[in-house]
């Protein structure tokens, strides 16, 4: 007999170069002694693992640069730059480094990293325009657990598989969509799912989060086969919404026009008409699972049955927490005990902790 702790089991098993060199700046507080911060296995520095005192060097991506002016009318330029740590703002003083490098630039600079009002400040001295690394490696942000993912996606179609009994609905549809899904596909622009594989990643944590809950509420096979496949494509729809933009996630036209949980519940509907005059196919089962794709990225309907429940209560603790966990990485000053105050859950994160621990 198949129980939802057996398949818990299963689910858990280019331009020319040119550079710039400004002038000493007075501005900048610089720190002793100096530090080299983290390198990865290649040597490279990651800019967002950079700490005050330290001395910061290598190439990063050129994400904005703007031109600014002091109220002593100085020139100065703050430049967004990023590899696959996430982004920080690079200053120059006594100069306008547009004049130098622009938007979509490879930069390699030298740099001190300090603090100006409490908050964290890298001051570059030198920045010159370089060629694209020919190795992504430490640009490219990536998830751990590719493979481990797509195993526990597959084991959970698998069981929706022996769930069903005569009634094939769930599994004829999340096959047909399975077969066009990229599953290395980014599932955000932010750092916990905006990387490959983070797609995998947030429908393997969905699926655990949604399925624990069938057996607790007393789910019987079908009811658990539609959480199963509602979990499974509930976020499909980041296929269209997010994409790789040379090695950063970016939101594509269509995820900003539908966004991506009107795109995954369209896909799903497809996968219905397309499935209609299947055998094993029933039509009250495929509406609870729209209905539950639906409920679960907040579509405009609230759940009407226990596994739209299950699902949408998992989709949102999974969203609340890779929100948490985006702001607290994100979060510059992480010298301090709690983050800055995050405006979209209205609160600040305790990190864990203390400068006194």
């Amino acid at each position: 007999m198949v129980t939802p702790n057996s398949i818990m089991d299963a689910i858990n098993k280019n331009r020319k170069a040119g550079s710039v060199e400004p002038k000493a700046a007075g501005h900048k507080k610089e720190m002793s002694p100096a530090k080299v911060p983290t390198k990865s296995k290649s040597n490279h520095n990651f800019i967002r693992e950079a700490s005050i005192g330290d001395k910061l060097s290598g190439i990063y991506a050129v994400m904005s640069v703007q031109d600014k002016m002091t109220k002593t009318n100085k020139p100065y330029s703050d430049i967004e730059m990023a590899d696959k740590s996430g982004s920080m703002q690079v200053r120059m003083w006594d100069i306008h480094a547009s004049a130098c490098v622009a938007k979509g630039d490879w930069a390699e600079i030298e740099a001190n990293v300090g603090e100006y009002q409490g908050v964290t400040q890298i001051v570059a001295s030198v920045m010159t325009r370089v060629s694209s690394p020919g190795d992504m490696t430490n640009y490219a942000p990536c998830s751990d657990t590719i493979d481990e993912d797509i195993e526990a996606i597959t084991s959970a179609i698998t069981s929706i598989e022996v769930l069903e009994g005569d009634d094939k609905t769930c599994s004829l549809i999340v096959n047909r969509i399975a077969q066009d899904i990229d599953w290395h596909n980014p599932a955000s622009t932010k750092p916990c799912y905006g990387k490959i594989g983070g797609l995998a990643l947030k429908t393997r944590r969905v699926i655990r989060l949604a399925h624990s809950s069938t057996e607790s509420y007393g789910l019987n096979n079908i009811e658990t086969a539609i959480v199963l496949a509602s979990a499974v494509t509930h976020a499909i729809g980041c296929v269209k919404a997010f994409a790789l933009e040379g090695y950063l996630p970016t939101e594509t036209k269509h995820g900003m026009l539908f966004g991506a949980g009107f795109l995954s519940t369209t896909k799903v509907a497809e996968a219905v008409r397309e499935s209609a005059n299947m055998d094993g196919f029933v039509v009250d089962t495929a509406l609870r699972l729209v209905h539950a794709v639906l409920a679960a990225n907040g579509c405009g309907k609230d759940p009407m049955t226990k596994e739209a429940a299950i699902i949408t209560s998992a989709v949102k603790v999974d969203s609340e927490t890779s929100q948490a966990c985006d702001y607290i990485d994100a979060d510059v000053n992480d010298s301090e005990e709690f983050t800055s105050f995050d405006p979209v859950l209205g609160r600040r994160y305790l990190r864990g902790k203390s400068q006194q621990a």
